[in-house]
């Protein structure tokens, strides 16, 4: 009887509490209670904020433990619309509220549309008068026992946002798509699809308008890891001027101000933290066909402390070029705490085939197929580059280059120094028409090119602002040639200035009989496609247009010996007339010359000579006193060494008569010496 009246009352309570529920559920969904909390929520919120709040629906449910709110709107104290949502609602474990636990099942945010405005530093945000009304207040005693925070933990297991649009300032972002979900046995997985950044910047140059676009990302946590994969990252720039490269066929496509970037990753992230961050690289594909950049794979070991960066393995792959960097790390700059770029490289190694980055900077390189080997170290901040060990080789080693070299003042383009020294370099025969060959080009003087046989050069190349200066010596098998040399980008002119001690001319010309000469020269060759253009037109012809003014100081033409030649020449490119004049004591000797190819200069025609005597001037007769005097003074200089060595040798021979006589009377007492030891018979 107890136990069926016990059960009878908890019958009645269970019923009692199921009426209690569904009475409240409905009156919770009736538009009368419904109005009545909205009209009494928005006047709190209005008056608690201090600015106009509106919620337009909500509909709670016991049954689901859900609450959604729907069209909430919030101006901000200048009665902008600030804060716009079309839905908002959250599913609760309401009996866990009581444990002091808040588990979100299930949250939506939907059509939100938010307006942020921070015009300057030093006014205050239009958002601020949120924070400030739900910061925490300090307590009015402060010597008042504190009573203990009791810990809230916070679980949520689906969060949902769709159509999203924030904007800040200068900053427009949207998201289409984003979900967030627990999953099963702890991997949670978060999805984004379609999420936009627009903004404007300002650097030195001007207003540049700036699009970051995802189509897709993707979290995922597994063994610990977490497992990253955008697909579709998308980076455009526009300064809304003409590219850099408009109207110049010669630059490449390469201009921040017209950015058009493609990009998928693939990052496992091992470790993360406050302050550190250890991840994986492992898979990057970029492409900008405008721009021309390709990279097929970047994959790297990642480690920072948001303070420096360290890469290992680095691997970059383009279409024909691979490049390996073992080690790097990188300082990153703070102007907070004063600290510049820095960064450094173990070395560097490749192969490479230059024509991968022709459309992006150099279009001369875009049919540069010539393979090469390369390996470097590097290291820098914002103000310098330096290469180190600098090696380049082809892959059947005919070519080779070992140099070290810097780029000084980055930043501003014009007083950027870019510099090489070429401890060595060495080419065999024929491989510099090939490397000529890589370029489209009018091939001059190949011939000439080819006679020089295995070149060797040891010296510098210097490139400042649209100019580029070698200056060194270069080794021939005709022999050897001090190099200054110019080009112009500017102006459009090579110049130059070339000195020997001994050059076989005759074998690399092809002029039989003329021997090693030891001279000096200087030229100038212009190479602006319009005024050479105007010209072969008129005139024709495949001469460098230029002038060429030469000092030979000794040489010999058929069994004659030649001192103290000049020569000018000036080419206009169809025809090359020159002049040569001899300046002897009493006379002088001079012609002219011309031709029309330097690959056939046995044809090469001679014209006007003549001779022209004279009396010696002052300078001559001085300078033939002065050889005169030289001469007598080395005549009398080895006139007494002779002398000295006929002595040396009387000497000599003196002393050795002395060491003979000397010698033969020892052996003589020693024979002496022998004769009376021996016994008599």
């Amino acid at each position: 009887m107890a136990l069926k009246r016990l059960l009878k009352i908890g019958g009645y309570l269970v019923a009692t509490l199921l009426g209690v529920f569904v009475i409240a559920l409905v009156l919770l969904n009736t538009e009368a209670v419904k109005s009545r909390i909205l009209k009494r929520a928005n006047e709190l919120l209005t008056e608690q904020l201090g600015t106009q709040v509106k919620i337009g629906d909500v509909d709670i449910s016991l049954l689901h433990q859900s609450i959604r709110f729907s069209d909430v709107a919030l101006d901000d104290k200048e009665q902008r619309p600030m804060l716009k949502i079309e839905r908002l609602g959250v599913e609760l474990k309401l009996l866990q509220l009581i444990q002091n636990q808040i588990v979100i099942e299930e949250a939506e945010l939907s059509g939100v549309e938010a307006l942020l405005l921070k015009p300057s530093k030093e006014e205050p945000a239009n958002f601020q008068f949120l924070i400030d009304a739900f910061s925490k207040k300090k307590e009015a005693d402060s010597t008042m026992p504190k009573e203990p925070k009791k810990k809230v933990d916070l679980e949520i297991d689906h969060v949902l946002m769709n159509n999203i649009h924030l904007h800040y300032n200068d900053y427009d972002a949207r998201l289409q798509k984003a979900e967030f979900d627990i999953g099963w046995l702890g991997n949670p997985t978060l999805s984004i699809e379609h999420i936009e950044a627009l903004w404007t910047s300002h650097p030195k140059k001007g207003p540049m308008n700036n699009r970051a676009h995802v189509d897709q990302l993707t979290t995922r946590l597994r063994r610990g890891n977490y497992d990253v994969t955008v697909n579709g990252l998308n980076f455009k720039t526009d300064n809304g001027l003409p590219r850099k490269n408009a109207g110049k066929p010669k630059k490449g496509y390469f201009d921040t101000g017209h950015f058009d970037l493609t990009a998928n990753l693939h990052v496992l992230i091992d470790s993360i933290a406050n302050d550190t961050l250890k991840a994986h690289l492992l898979e990057c594909t970029a492409t900008d066909s405008v721009m021309g950049i390709d990279i097929r794979d970047l994959h790297s070991q990642i480690f920072t402390n948001f303070t420096k960066v360290n890469l290992k393995e680095t691997t970059l792959q383009q279409k024909n070029t691979v490049l390996h960097i073992p080690e790097a790390e990188m300082t990153l700059p703070s102007k907070k705490e004063e600290r510049p770029l820095s960064y450094t490289t173990g070395t560097i190694t490749g192969h490479t085939q230059l024509q991968d980055i022709a459309h992006t900077f150099a279009p001369v390189l875009d049919n540069f197929s010539y393979p090469l080997n390369l390996s470097v170290k590097v290291s820098g901040n914002n103000k310098h580059i330096s290469f180190r060990d600098i090696v380049v080789t082809s892959d059947d080693q005919k070519l080779r280059v070992n140099a070290i070299g810097s780029i000084d003042h980055l930043g501003k383009k014009e007083d950027v120094i870019l510099h090489f020294n070429i401890n060595q370099m060495s080419v065999a025969r024929g491989i510099p028409a090939r490397i000529i060959d890589q370029f489209t080009v009018k091939k001059l003087m190949m011939k000439q090119l080819d006679a020089l046989g295995n070149i060797g050069y040891t010296g510098n190349l210097t490139i400042p602002y649209k100019h580029v200066n070698f200056d060194g010596t270069l080794r021939t098998v005709a022999g050897s040639i001090d190099v200054l040399l110019g080009l112009d980008s500017m102006d459009k002119y090579v110049t130059g200035q070339v000195e020997t001690k001994g050059f076989d001319l005759g074998q690399v010309m092809d002029i039989d009989g003329l021997k090693d000469i030891v001279c000096s020269a200087d030229f100038k060759v212009d190479i602006s496609k319009p005024r050479t253009a105007e010209i072969r037109k008129a005139k024709g012809g495949k001469l460098p247009i230029g002038t060429v003014n030469a000092k030979i100081e000794d040489s010999s033409f058929k069994g004659i010996h030649i001192r103290n030649l000049t020569s000018t020449i000036e080419s206009d490119g169809s025809e090359a007339l020159g002049d040569i004049y001899q300046q002897g004591k009493h006379r002088d000797l001079y012609f002219s010359f011309s031709f029309t190819d330097t690959d056939d200069m046995k044809k090469m025609k001679i014209r006007n000579p003549g001779i022209k005597f004279h009396e010696m001037s002052e300078a001559d007769k001085e300078a033939e006193a002065q050889r005169k005097q030289q001469r007598a003074e080395e005549r009398a200089a080895k006139k007494e060494e002779r002398a000295i060595q006929r002595e040396q040798k009387a000497l000599e021979r003196q002393q050795k008569r002395e060491q003979a006589a000397k010698e033969k009377e020892q052996k003589r007492q020693e024979n002496a010496a022998k004769e009376k030891e021996e016994p008599t018979s």
